[in-house]
């Protein structure tokens, strides 16, 4: 093969599509990902103004300073380099932060008003903005009042970080947070975030699904081994199940594909739990569907 020959080669593999895909595999999505839901917020954050209005950082204002943060619509405007094309998800802007060596230090935290014995959702949406080697092994986690309630994984697509927290009776106002809780020292991007409100615990009647609906049953209820979980479905679908003590804790949540029809799922985790009363919790479409349970044994 002539030498001019072999060039034009190495030009259209290096121009073609395959090529491209493979070098921005990892690379996060961009703005036009899914925003994911927030049902009726009482306390939401997509940083529209570029600024901390309600909310607050125990970083310092200004990338790319150790344990810093700015809120930015691009990465072009922070300083420093070796940004990932980040762009917040539906667009608009989202907070950049490089987390510190100070386990209690709070990327981000907000005072929101709650109403005593009610479980909260809260949950962020989260990135890489850096790209330093080790991807998935980062870790955020969400707090309540200090707590850890929740963490997820940051790598190179925007995913969620979100916990579920019930309110102590006589407590009208919780401190929700961000943290690092490893102390990974890594580059993130934060957007959407929401506290979203579930029934009253005092609500929930035993053998009544909430809210109310024959699609959903656990049974045997109440339950001395293991329980199963029954869902309907008119179709076939991805499905979120979450077990909650109490405490409004996550003690088991596994994502499964219903099919059209009835699906019968035992909740093995709680052969381990004790006594007591557990929300079991199904999310189908962004749709809650939970039912209470009674352990003895």
């Amino acid at each position: 093969m002539k030498p001019y020959t072999k060039f034009l080669l190495m030009v259209a593999l290096f121009a073609s599509p395959f090529f491209s895909s493979q070098v921005n595999a990892q690379l996060p999505v961009d703005g036009n990902a899914t925003v994911p839901t927030c049902n009726n917020p009482v306390f939401s954050e997509n940083f529209v103004n570029e600024r901390l209005e309600n909310s607050g950082s125990d970083l310092y204002n200004g990338l790319p300073r150790n344990g810093s943060w700015q809120i930015v619509s691009s990465v072009n405007q922070l300083g420093g380099g070796g940004y990932l094309p980040v762009k917040a998800p539906g667009g608009g802007n989202f907070l950049a932060a490089h987390t510190s060596n100070t386990i209690t230090d709070r990327v981000w935290f907000a005072q929101v008003p709650v109403q005593p014995g009610m479980t909260y959702n809260f949950c962020a949406s989260v990135a890489l903005l850096k790209n330093l080697g080790k991807g998935a092994v980062y870790l955020l986690g969400v707090y309540a009042n200090g707590k850890e309630i929740g963490t997820g994984r940051v790598n190179f697509e925007w995913s969620q970080v979100c916990g579920s927290y019930t309110v102590p009776q006589d407590v009208t106002s919780i401190e929700f947070s961000i943290r690092d809780p490893k102390k990974g020292l890594f580059f993130v991007a934060i957007g959407n975030i929401c506290v979203s409100p579930l029934r009253p615990m005092a609500d929930r009647s035993v053998n009544k699904p909430i809210p109310v609906s024959n699609k959903l049953s656990v049974f045997p209820n109440p339950a001395t081994s293991t329980p199963m979980l029954r869902y309907i479905s008119t179709v076939s679908d991805d499905a979120i199940i979450r077990v909650y003590n109490n405490n409004g804790i996550i003690l088991q949540e596994q994502k499964r594909k219903l099919l059209a029809g009835t699906n019968d799922i035992k909740l093995y985790e709680l052969n381990k739990a004790n006594s007591g009363t557990y929300l079991v919790q199904v999310i189908v479409g962004g749709k809650v569907t939970s039912q209470k349970l009674l352990l003895t044994k």
